[in-house]
């Protein structure tokens, strides 16, 4: 058990930032390989308990014995990879009352790692749906946290979303929500500039360690060598997380951090479709030196751009009628859904933690 644990005090909490196929899981590997970081994988339980408790609330011991049931209704829960029985013991040792930010430690640190740690002194959490119109929610929630935002070139990863056969992907839907969390992301940092720290996937792979020590200064804690090494780990990663399909989305995450997918782009993103994107993305783009041509815009283009921006709209408006729906009730309701594919399909896209 942690120091953390043992004093009861809060540690620092962390955010890794950035669209889907950006490199946001890579970077969460690495930084978990630091023994004083806990980084669990991905499970929307902040934004998502966060609604359902409201904030500043102290739980009685009736809402402590149902913590653990709620947070199973998080999306992705069952490949959080959690202690369960942990969580009840650290639960069962909390102060009474205890707010809803020493639960979500507990949550942190009862999820399991294969990396051997000392003190904790910084915990993280990663999940992109931090990087979409959901971010006002969790830095409301943590205006005083650290934030690393990585950022991919558009085409590439706009690339990488199709060639995982991720739900309901659309070229142009993705670089509208690209643009659009990038620009949302660079209102906050002018108004908070130390809160942030941001990088590009493309500079990160070509100079991993630079970036790194830069990452380590920024979230106060000393760099180990040891976390590019995170790879070598791949059969324990398997076995300590059986539910993760890892040949399907992360085919690449176990091999040495290389720049072979810059560029990926070029080889898939052709013609009419390659012009609405850069229309769409390229001057945003431009300012991380992700170079574009100037073509101009044909009327299919426009019409590709105009169907994007509709979809775009329809999943922002989906998305709030969702959360408006009571976590434990849609938690059931999607369970009773789930036999129906086209449906499954579209609450996977529309619920962003993918």
């Amino acid at each position: 058990m942690v120091e953390a644990e043992k004093e009861n005090k809060i540690v620092p909490l962390f955010f890794i930032i950035g669209r889907p196929r950006s490199g946001t899981t890579m970077l969460r590997y690495l930084l978990d390989a630091h023994p004083n970081v806990v980084i669990p994988g991905e499970c929307n339980f902040i934004l998502s308990l966060s609604r359902y408790y409201g904030q500043n609330v102290r739980l009685d011991s009736a809402s402590l014995k149902q913590f653990p049931e709620i947070l199973s209704y998080s999306k992705h829960y069952s490949i959080f990879n959690i202690d369960e029985d942990k969580l009840k013991a650290e639960i069962e040792k909390l102060p009474q009352n205890p707010t809803l930010e020493e639960l979500f430690q507990t949550v942190h640190f009862s999820c399991k790692t294969i990396h051997p740690k000392n003190e904790i002194l910084i915990r993280g959490d990663k999940n992109p749906a931090y990087s979409s119109e959901l971010f006002h929610q969790i830095f409301k929630l943590y205006p005083n946290s650290k934030y690393v935002h990585l950022i991919r070139d558009y085409r590439d990863h706009i690339t990488s979303y199709m060639k995982a056969k991720m739900e309901l992907s659309s070229p142009i839907y993705l670089a509208i929500a690209w643009k659009k969390s990038i620009k949302r992301m660079n209102q906050y940092k002018l108004r908070y500039p130390s809160n942030f720290y941001t990088v590009t996937y493309e500079c990160l792979v070509e100079n991993p360690e630079k970036y790194l020590k830069e990452i380590c200064d920024f979230a106060g804690i000393p760099y180990d060598k040891n976390m590019i090494d995170f790879y070598l780990n791949k059969e324990d990663y398997i076995a300590s997380q059986p539910n993760i399909n890892y040949n399907f989305h992360h085919k690449s995450l176990f091999n040495p951090i290389n720049k072979d997918r810059i560029g990926k782009w070029k080889e898939y993103l052709t013609g009419q479709e390659l012009t609405a994107i850069e229309f769409i993305a390229g001057k945003t783009g431009e300012i991380y030196g992700y170079n574009y041509n100037h073509k101009k815009l044909t009327f299919l283009a426009s019409i590709i751009i105009l169907k994007g921006q509709i979809q775009y709209i329809i999943f922002i408006l989906f998305r709030k009628i969702l959360f408006s729906i009571p976590l434990k009730r849609r938690h059931n309701t999607m369970q009773k859904l789930a036999r129906i594919k086209p449906i499954m399909k579209l609450y996977r896209f529309i619920v962003p933690t993918k």
